[in-house]
């Protein structure tokens, strides 16, 4: 999601600066063509990261599943449901913020362009600090609380979030987006370890990685699209304030359930 965002906010620029027959032309490319150097930073750093102690040791020992999948599966499933049920409302909250507000704001709202590009690139510098911020938080007091007060908050902040935005005043809108990206970086920042340290070694690659893919599929995947279809049919944003609720609220059951992990 971090390299989401920065990509989004070079596609938000790329949309602003050039005009239409141009970004049609030859602008849509631009994002492409900076991940890019997002990969090769990623690739830099991968290649530089030792083996955690506990993966070495496994290793060492020969200790390795054939169908590690299908083990974590039938071991775990406890761990994996809630972890991938966890996940849903910051990827289709995430995906609100980040693919419908700009078409909804000049399109529906019908302010200025540029004045959308700015909320929401300030929300996306504010989801990016919170995503730092909470990672450290969580380290501190812990994973769940650091998860619980991100999940809470994407429940009670969606209504409030629509007001805001529909008051079409760029101060307002500044607020809205900042509180729900606070929200956003607080279920995010700790996710990486919390997920990992849900499961034992033999099954942490397999069962973290599964959790994220299909967290990330059932919230973010469709969420601009039935965003923008509960829009077009009732007429108010209240009807997708009503639909993040909702997905808050599933993830925020998942949330509670899960068991701290920090001194595992």
């Amino acid at each position: 999601m971090p390299a989401g965002l920065i990509l989004a906010q070079l596609v938000f620029v790329a949309v602003g600066v050039l005009d239409d027959e141009q970004f049609a032309s030859w602008g849509w490319r631009l994002p492409f063509l900076f991940s890019i150097v997002l990969v090769g930073i990623g690739l830099f750093i991968r290649l530089r990261i030792e083996e955690s102690p506990v993966f070495t040791a496994l290793r060492d020992e020969n200790v390795r599943a054939r169908v590690p999948m299908m083990d974590v599966l039938r071991e775990r499933p406890r761990e994996l449901l809630l972890a991938s049920v966890s996940f849903i409302a910051n990827t289709a909250i995430g995906y609100v913020f980040l693919a419908y507000l700009l078409s909804y704001g000049t399109s529906v709202l019908e302010v200025d362009r540029t004045t959308m590009l700015i909320v929401v690139i300030i929300g996306s510098v504010s989801w990016l600090v919170s995503i730092v911020v909470a990672a450290g938080w969580s380290d501190r007091v812990g994973r769940k609380p650091v998860y619980l007060f991100g999940s809470v908050l994407l429940v009670v902040w969606p209504v409030p979030f629509f007001l805001l935005i529909d008051t079409a005043s760029t101060a307002l809108m500044i607020v809205s987006v900042i509180v729900l990206t606070i929200g956003l970086g607080a279920s995010y920042g700790p996710q990486s370890a919390l997920f990992s340290e849900m499961f034992e070694p033999r099954y942490r690659y397999s069962g973290a990685s599964f959790s994220y893919a299909v967290g990330a599929v059932l919230g973010g995947g469709f969420a601009p699209l039935i965003a923008t279809a509960l829009q077009s049919s009732t007429g108010t944003s209240l009807s997708v304030s009503a639909y993040m609720v909702l997905v808050a609220a599933i993830s925020l059951v998942a949330v509670i359930c899960i068991r701290e992990t920090r001194r595992v």
